[in-house]
């Protein structure tokens, strides 16, 4: 069972599978309290909270935070902050490499960053104008040899 499925087994509530959820705890939450107080704190859970009694996990870590369960609240954090697919990094990175050409190798940081934003996010509307304006409101001092 994936570590994630684990931390899922909170929302079972008295039927829930400790053993699964201190395994996730292991894998991701290096710094939670010491093993015997996430023990009691799932059992503490595991006898206030009745199956069927919590139908998502927003809201398995709300009651976390509300009724004093610490430890079940970070767990219940990091899970619903994981990605779901590394899709997002992957499309990053082929517009980097799309536009840091040989050509453009030299380009400065700020301006990649921008490039790379609006490679990723295509659908962001950008509104032209605005940014005539504000390019044509800055003094630039263009320099001759």
């Amino acid at each position: 069972m994936p570590h994630a499925l684990g931390v899922q087994e909170l929302l079972k509530g008295e039927n829930a599978d400790a053993g699964a959820i201190l395994k996730a705890a292991q894998v991701y939450e290096k710094d939670l309290d010491a093993p015997a107080i996430l023990n009691a704190e799932l059992k503490r859970w595991m006898k206030e909270v009745a199956a069927g009694t919590l139908q998502s996990l927003p809201e398995a870590s709300d009651f976390a935070k509300q009724h004093f369960f610490p430890n079940l609240a970070t767990l219940l954090t990091i899970l619903l902050t994981l990605p779901v697919t590394n899709a997002s990094a992957e499309r990053s990175f082929s517009a980097l490499k799309r536009l840091k050409t040989y050509l453009r190798n030299t380009m400065q940081s700020v301006r990649l960053t921008g490039l790379a934003l609006l490679a990723v996010h295509p659908d962001i509307d950008v509104d032209i104008d605005e940014i005539i304006n504000v390019f044509g409101q800055k003094h630039r001092r263009l320099l001759y040899t």
